[in-house]
């Protein structure tokens, strides 16, 4: 007996469907077999949420940022506090979308999500990568959007912020690394030299053998240089840079000798020093506190004695007598040197001395 037609209809549909139900629920991946390339192959079943996952970077790849950004936002907002393994890829691949759209402002949303809930995975300094790259870009101008339209915000202060904070997450990395000298160039373009020559020295002792020592070293010393603000202020600056400068000079000589970063530059240094010391001077004298003047005076020719200014302070010592050595005060007396008190023996007149031969007073000699 054969089964009615619309039975076998009924089976064959059943199969069909069973069989479309099974592979929507594995999805695809693919494998590299040798001669024949990629190939694709079902994934085992229950990798669901990985397959939403590499769905997400196949988009991307292809230039379907948008559609990324969509799957991983829908993917997420389900499973969001289920903590998944998968969410700290989510979450990265979500910032990677944005970024190629042009938004990486709020990428940085993602990134941080994954710095701060997922320290322990794989994704983590993928993240702190991309948000260096983001910060790197800030630093070196590029503008942040306004209302997601325009690129007209500074982004200085981002840019510093992110490339503190890679520091502090990742120290001691290559990415740390970079973000240390690219946060000190960052302060020496803005002209912000004391916070520049600073980063510089941090770099210096994080990383001595780094890559951007030489870099960090001469910059430093352009930096400490610049600090100085002329002869009526603090000159601490300029002796660092003279310090600094040998420095440079010892480790790079061939640079240095190029550069003018040697000899040539010390004694420029030098002349700067003294005439700093020679305004504190005037200023001593001004206010009347002659001790000071003198003072500050002979330290000038002592540390500068090459010095226009060690010129001028010398004829200014030698016009109010402060050349000459001052004379040397009487000793004081002292207990070994003062004479004792004559005793009553000692101060006695001897027998036939007139004093003892004369009358002593009140006493009559005769008549």
């Amino acid at each position: 007996m054969t089964p009615p037609r619309t039975g076998l209809l009924f089976i064959a549909c059943w199969l069909a469907l069973s069989a479309s139900l099974s592979a929507w629920g594995q999805s695809e991946s693919r494998r590299l077999d040798e001669g024949s390339g990629w190939r694709q192959e079902a994934a085992a079943p229950g990798n669901e949420d990985d397959a939403v996952m590499a769905e997400a970077r196949r988009q991307i790849a292809d230039d379907r940022a948008r559609q990324a950004l969509s799957t991983l936002t829908k993917w997420i907002d389900s499973n969001a506090r289920t903590g998944k393994p998968q969410l700290a890829e989510a979450h990265r691949l979500r910032g990677d979308a944005l970024v190629a759209l042009g938004q990486e402002y709020r990428a940085l949303y993602d990134y941080e999500v994954v710095a701060l809930k997922h320290a322990q995975s794989d994704q983590y300094p993928i993240a702190i990568q991309r948000e260096l790259d983001i910060g790197i870009a800030y630093a070196n101008g590029k503008k942040r959007k306004l209302w997601g339209l325009i690129r007209v915000d500074d982004a200085g202060e981002i840019a510093q912020e992110i490339l503190v904070r890679v520091q502090e997450r990742l120290p001691g990395s290559v990415l740390a690394e970079q973000a240390a000298i690219e946060l000190a160039d960052y302060y020496f373009r803005k002209r912000e030299m004391d916070l520049a020559s600073e980063a510089y020295n941090l770099y210096l002792i994080n990383f001595p053998a780094g890559p951007n020592r030489r870099h960090a070293m001469e910059r430093r010393v352009y930096a400490s240089i610049a600090e100085f603000n002329g002869p009526n202020y603090d000159g601490t600056s300029l002796l660092n840079a003279r310090e600094q400068t040998r420095a440079f000079a010892r480790e790079y000589p061939a640079e240095a000798a190029e550069k003018e970063l040697d000899q040539r530059l010390v004694d420029r240094i030098d002349e700067a020093s003294a005439a700093q010391m020679l305004s504190s001077a005037m200023w001593y004298r001004k206010v009347g506190d002659e001790a000071g003047e003198r003072l500050t005076l002979r330290r000038l020719v002592h540390k500068h004695p090459r010095t226009v200014a060690a010129d001028t302070a010398l004829t200014t010592l030698d016009e109010r007598g402060w050349l000459r050595a001052p004379e040397a005060p009487p000793p004081e007396a002292t207990p070994e040197t003062t004479p004792a008190p004559p005793s009553e023996a000692e101060a006695a007149p001897a027998e036939g001395s007139p004093s003892a031969d004369a009358p002593a007073p009140g006493e009559g000699g005769g008549s």
